[in-house]
């Protein structure tokens, strides 16, 4: 149940008061137990706690954020262990329920509320029931009502100390809700987990998010990532949407890097939120198909704190060791201003060899970047955060296999199929309160680009009258972006939420590169093909959802969003076939107004149970096409939007005392007006238009367990049948029926993880993950007199991890893909060139040293 201001102060009231009426601490604050919580951020610590303790613990976020509590280690009561692990956070325990802990600001705590607990700690449970601001407190306007309020419900009838599942709080509708609370398939990834095992891309673990499918184009690393069956194949705009602190990132073109994804490393992220479906009415542009949050840690004032990972790991046919180094440091400059700061560099080895060139391990990648973040809340209704953030990785040759080579090798011309990339990103976040109302204002500026190389020998092979052994192809891309969003939220009364905003966007993609005649030794002969393409992008929107709240447990949101956008286009072409000079010119663009919306009936039918139903829709802007080539036939000089509808189906329900946890859903989504290749000029002329029409429908099902003390087991399986419903035009063969480019009917992914006592200081932990993905078809065909698609066969990938946490030291054992599978990710009939295939990294094994302090 969503508790209102009013209902819910009530049912608090009413159980606090009962906890007035115990004279002592209860039986369960007396309980010993072997504690081993290292120092670490309060929402962690608490989650450590309280599984050790068997125990709930209900904290509001706005207290435990940005705070950081000690360690516990070692044999105490339940009140002695709270009592050292809040030392000096401000903080105290207030029993307020059977085996629940409320924890409050003790400067809420009059003098003669202090008194001394059962085992001598120096305060005690007896409460004024007006100082209980913990569970009463107000929801800020426009949020949704505060997460430890409804945890104090979702507590009752926990009565036996059985391991309980963790609340785990989202932004996915541009506010804190509990993540079972939230009418959206979303998932989150931990991203600790990812830094231990060193999956620092998403391709090392993509296959652990339900209905995300991705293909990789080798020599440019590209990842085009597709949710929810919602693709058409490479070379096209995105259909994910992709932001880093709620600042879109990257292009919103596929020229200038658009499928290109930040691949932060992990260590500097608090979370990913993986949104399925469209999220077009929040968040805009290219989430037709869904969208990736990434959400970095934010400064706290609460103290010094830090941590230091450094690590090695070794790859199947790896040429040399890989190391990690990773350290960051939070820093307090006052009580209302403080600074983090973090850094990493890693190596991961190269697996790939190239026989005919003789070199060993070609596609080694090295990797480093840093952040630097300020957050000052001067009072409490105003805060400002900065964020910069730098990455440079660069690799001497692609991930790719050549096929007709030993297994793990390749042959390219000399030289070529390595990259190298930079990302910076810059923002500024405000919020403040004015009244009833908050405001938020995000600033956002990032810069991406890349250099890289390919072998396109098969095509441009001996070409007269050069006769030249090797084509090699060098190319950059590069955007600059700016984005402005600031956006209005508050109450209208007890039963309206609203939020409200506005949205700008300006970006300067391009793209430019050439083919070139190359010599046996290397050498560049001639440059056969040049090519520069510039576009600029603007964007203006405005959107705004309101929740009517019918009853406790029933409301509805509905909410739009206008978008005005402005695309130019311009493409010279020039070099050897061309006669030396600009011959092939493009110049087009399109403008365009879109609307988006969507609905949302959400019941609670009880307060650990919910039924939702969602319609909602996403788009990608058109573009241009330009002229054409002079004197062959014209094409369309621009190409329409294309949109997505998704019609929805969800439960989330939490049964067995929180011990289990189910997120289903069931969705059908339509596709119309999909952008495809089609040609012109007697097939010469390639240019993007509208055509055909698209199905998504499929089932979802995740649940999550704590069935035994330490024992975490969560599984999720994924079916989508996406296919055309119409007809292809030229260019692109497809009749309806059709499996779309990269998608899988089947996934799946199984995980199990169990920590266990060493010894009274030492915890120990292992775990497993495994991972189905299923047959794939990849680019369609151009026509039917070739119809063949490649075909990606099914495949399992497992890994395994192990280690032991001491006090504020961790050692973690992981090895990832143990199994030694070549699922292939990409390539093939259709590629650059097409006996090339893209694969998930061999068997890596590595090791990992971490200490937090």
């Amino acid at each position: 149940m969503i508790l209102r201001a009013r209902a819910g102060s009530r049912v608090i009231d009413f159980v606090l008061a009962a906890a007035l009426a115990a004279s002592s601490l209860p039986a369960f604050a007396a309980e010993t137990h072997d504690f081993n919580v290292p120092a670490e951020d309060a929402p962690t610590a608490i989650r450590d706690f309280a599984s050790q303790a068997h125990v709930q613990i209900l904290a509001a976020g706005e207290n435990v954020k940005d705070k950081r509590l000690r360690a516990v280690n070692g044999e105490y009561s339940t009140d002695q262990g709270l009592h050292i692990l809040l030392a000096d956070s401000g903080l105290s325990p207030q029993y307020v329920g059977n085996r629940s802990i409320a924890l409050v600001p003790a400067s809420n705590l009059s003098a003669s509320e202090k008194a001394t607990g059962a085992d001598g700690a120096k305060e005690g449970t007896k409460r004024e029931q007006d100082s209980f601001r913990l569970a009463q407190t107000t929801p800020e306007s426009g949020q949704a009502p505060s997460a430890v309020a409804n945890m104090a419900q979702r507590s009752s009838g926990n009565s036996q100390g059985q391991p309980q599942l963790q609340e785990v709080i989202v932004t996915a509708r541009k506010r804190e809700e509990l993540l079972q609370e939230v009418p959206v398939p979303v998932t989150v990834v931990d991203t600790r987990q990812l830094t231990d095992n060193n999956q620092t891309s998403l391709k090392d673990y993509y296959n652990t998010i339900p209905g995300l499918s991705i293909s990789q184009i080798g020599s440019q690393d590209y990842q085009t990532i597709f949710i929810r069956g919602i693709s058409t194949g490479t070379g096209f705009d995105p259909t994910v949407g992709v932001t880093l602190d709620d600042e879109p990132f990257g292009a919103f073109t596929n020229v200038g890097g658009g499928n290109q994804l930040p691949d932060i490393d992990p260590s500097d992220l608090e979370r990913i939120e993986v949104l399925r479906g469209p999220q077009g009415s929040l968040y805009g542009t290219n989430s037709m198909g869904g969208l990736i949050r990434y959400v970095t840690k934010d400064p706290t004032t609460a103290g010094f704190s830090g941590s230091v990972t450094a690590g090695t790991s070794a790859v199947q046919n790896g040429a040399e060791p890989g190391y990690n180094f990773r350290a960051s440091a939070n820093a307090p400059l006052s009580d209302d201003l403080a600074f983090r700061i973090s850094g990493y560099t890693r190596q991961d080895p190269g697996y790939i060899d190239d026989p005919v060139h003789n070199i060993s391990g070609i596609n080694e990648d090295r990797a480093s970047g840093g952040m630097l973040s300020v957050k000052w809340t001067p009072t409490d209704s105003l805060s400002i955060k900065l964020r910069a953030l730098a990455q440079h990785s660069s690799s001497d040759g692609a991930s790719d296999v050549t096929i007709g080579l030993g297994d793990l090798q390749q042959n390219f011309a000399p030289g070529v199929g390595g990259d190298e990339r930079w990302t910076q990103s810059y923002s500024a976040v405000v919020n403040a309160k004015f009244g009833t109302v908050d405001m938020t204002s995000v600033s956002g500026y990032n810069i991406v680009s890349q250099h890289y190389s390919s072998d396109f020998t098969y095509i441009f092979g001996n070409f007269p009258p050069f006769n030249n052994p090797y084509a090699p192809w060098y190319g950059e891309d590069a955007n600059r972006s700016f984005s402005q969003e600031l956006r209005f939220s508050g109450s209208l009364g007890p039963s309206v939420d609203w939020l409200g905003g506005g949205f700008y966007a300006y970006q300067k993609p391009y793209s430019t590169g050439a083919f070139y005649a190359g010599s046996a030794s290397g050498e560049l002969i001639t440059a056969l093909d040049t090519y520069d393409t510039q576009v600029r992008y603007s964007e203006y929107a405005g959107f705004g959802t309101i929740t009517y709240h019918f009853t406790d447990q029933f409301d509805v949101q509905v909410g739009g969003r206008e978008t005005h956008f402005d695309t130019k286009k311009w493409e010279t072409d020039a070099g050897y076939i061309y006669g030396g000079v600009p011959t092939f010119v493009n110049d087009g663009g399109a403008t365009a107004d879109v609307f988006t919306y969507l609905v949302t009936p959400r019941l609670k039918l009880t307060p650990d149970l919910m039924l939702y139903a969602r319609v909602a829709t996403g788009y990608r802007p058109g573009g241009g096409n330009g002229m054409g080539i002079p004197g062959e036939a014209p094409i369309p000089p621009s190409y329409s939007a294309d949109r997505t509808e998704n019609y929805e189906l969800g439960v989330k329900a939490d049964v067995l005392n929180h011990r289990l946890s189910i997120d289903t859903s069931v969705y059908y989504i339509t596709w119309k007006n999909i952008q495809l290749y089609e040609y012109a000029g007697g097939g010469i002329e390639e240019y993007v238009g509208n055509a055909g029409g698209a199905k998504s429908e499929g089932v979802e099902l995740a649940v999550t367990a704590r069935p035994l003390s330490g024992l975490t087991v969560a599984g999720w399986a994924d079916y989508d049948d996406a296919v055309l419903t119409k007809a292809t035009p030229s260019g692109v063969y497809g009749l309806p029926g059709f499996m779309l480019p990269y998608v899988w009917r089947w996934s799946g992914n199984l995980s199990a993880q169990q920590e266990f006592p060493l010894s009274t200081t030492i915890t120990g932990f292992v775990g497993a993950v495994a991972s189905y993905v299923d047959n794939r078809l990849g680019e369609f065909a151009t026509s039917a007199a070739t119809p063949e698609r490649q075909q990606y066969p099914a495949y399992t990938q497992i890994n395994l991890r192990g280690g032991a946490k001491y006090d504020a030291w961790t050692v973690n054992l992981f090895a990832n893909n143990v199994t030694d599978r070549r699922g292939l990710l990409g390539g093939g009939i259709g590629g650059v060139p097409p006996t090339v295939f893209q694969i998930i990294q061999p068997r890596t094994v590595g090791l990992n040293i971490s200490r937090s302090f």
